[in-house]
This record gives structure tokens, sequence and C-alpha cells, in this order.
């Protein structure tokens, strides 16, 4: 188990290696956290009760934003979550 999912991280490293990347590959990585971010939580948003559609909109109108202004993921991910937990709580 240890292999199979380490091979797939450790590989990029090896082939890549120092070889420098173009500009157009870099900038393709780049958005892949913000693209992630938005297919994990849209999805959710569609699939809860009606009563907490508006809270998840909330929530992830901040995640929005804050992926907008380049946060970081995880801080992005913290805030939102712990925001819709606390909307949740008030409700």
């Amino acid at each position: 188990m240890f292999l199979v999912t380490y091979i797939p991280r450790a590989l990029p490293v090896f082939l890549v290696g120092k070889n420098k990347l173009n500009r157009r590959m870099e900038l393709f990585l780049e958005y892949i956290p913000y693209a992630a971010l938005g297919a994990l939580i849209f999805p959710g948003i569609l699939q809860l009760d009606t009563a907490h559609i508006p809270i998840a909109v909330i929530a992830a109108v901040t995640a929005a934003v804050l992926a907008i202004k380049k946060e970081n993921m995880i801080l992005t991910i913290s805030v939102t979550t712990g925001l819709y937990i606390l909307l949740q709580l008030l409700v």
C-alpha cells in the first residue's frame, strides 16, 4: 500500500528533476488547487438539504474570494469550513 501511494507522488520528482518546466505548464499547475477546491465545494452544495443551501453558498463565496486573492489553500479550506460550522450553529 505504501508503494502504491508513494510512487505517483515521487515519480514526478524523478522525472522532472532539475529540468525547468515551460511557462505554460507552470501556469497550468498553478490552477490545479483552485480547480480541485471548486470540484470539492460545488457538488457538495448541490447535494445539501434546502435548509443548508444559503449557508453553503455563503461559505462557497468566502472560499471563492479567498481563492481569488490567492490565499494559502489550507487557510482557505479552514476558514470556509469554520464559517460553515459557525453559521450552522447559529441557525
